[in-house]
């Protein structure tokens, strides 16, 4: 199992968009570990909040450029890409529930948005892009929301990029990402911070099963497909091919915690549109394995234990009283 190349990544220029969120800015502490030097595009804000690269520890957040923009703006993006080699392209407006009320906003965002990352890289002359996508934009699976329709017309303007236009772009289609930290938007950090401080859990339908993976791991899948030609004009889908039900996940985050007593209460709010079962993408991911050269380190037990440590130690940034879409 391949581990990342430090050779290929020593001195290089990344620029990471979205870099302020959850995995963004665990790729930012990641490139920089790596020997890059790291760009961070994060969008403007008044507060001056460089959001989750706040949480990075100092010494490595030192070495990050901070640049602010905004993805419609065109020229903030373009200015953005001086002297570039590599894009993670990150930046999206992720949530599900938010998509059913803005999908307007959610489009403009993640796809016309990776439509003005791609046209800039295109004039500043850079030649390699990784597109980070969700897997719930695969043909195998029903489009069940405004954000998944946005991550699949972002792939087509992709592949539309490589094709029509010779990018080298590739697609990484992310399962379901968990890890310090992450917003309680999330399913995992939901549960964690509820069974820490509440005698009842609130959860949507428990039945679901989804490939949780550990952001370590996704962190490596994201620097080999940057890493090897073969990524290039694919979409591939990274993930452990290992799922797990809302509800076996609740409980066993219950048993790590040490609280099995605690109650899950179906809350009417939290239940999203579900069809039934999900197609299997097992076969996708064992492909994406072999071309990247590595599969997971992480199992759902290890990775659990790690995130439950960060959210415990870090519980007062939570708002565990509130739903969080």
């Amino acid at each position: 199992m391949a581990e990342v190349n430090k050779d290929f990544w020593n001195r290089k220029m990344v620029l990471v968009t979205g870099a302020a969120g959850f995995i963004g800015s665990h790729l930012c502490e990641k490139l920089v570990q790596s020997g890059c030097r790291v760009r961070a595009f994060i969008r403007y804000n008044s507060k001056n909040s460089t959001g989750l690269i706040e949480s990075i520890p100092r010494d490595i957040r030192e070495a990050i450029e901070i640049v602010d923009g905004d993805l419609m703006d065109e020229n903030s993006v373009l200015n953005a890409m001086m002297n570039i080699d590599t894009i993670f392209h990150m930046a999206a407006l992720p949530s599900i529930p938010y998509s059913f009320k803005n999908p307007r906003h959610i489009f403009l965002v993640n796809t016309y948005g990776t439509f003005n990352v791609l046209s800039a890289a295109r004039t500043a002359g850079i030649n390699r892009i990784v597109l980070a996508s969700s897997a719930g934009a695969s043909e195998k699976r029903p489009i069940l929301s405004p954000y998944i329709m946005s991550k699949a017309a972002m792939e087509k303007v992709g592949l539309g990029f490589h094709e029509g236009l010779g990018l080298k772009v590739s697609i990484l289609r992310l399962m379901n990402n968990y890890g310090p930290r992450q917003s309680a938007r999330a399913v995992i950090p939901a549960i964690i911070c509820q069974a820490l401080v509440k005698n009842d859990v609130h959860l949507g339908v428990l039945e679901p099963k989804m490939d949780f993976n550990y952001v370590k791991d996704t962190l490596n899948a994201l620097l080999k497909t940057a890493e090897i030609a073969e990524s290039q004009g694919k979409v591939l889908t990274w993930g452990t091919g290992i799922s797990t039900s809302i509800g076996d996940l609740a409980q066993l985050i219950f048993s790590h915690i040490g609280r099995k007593e605690l109650h899950v209460v179906t809350a009417k709010e939290r239940i999203r549109p579900y069809p039934g079962p999900m197609a299997s993408l097992e076969e996708d991911i064992l492909a994406t394995h072999k071309i990247l050269g590595y599969s997971p380190n992480y199992d759902l037990q290890k990775g659990l234990k790690e995130t439950i440590e960060w959210i415990s130690e870090n519980i007062n940034q939570y708002k565990t009283e509130q739903y969080v879409i």
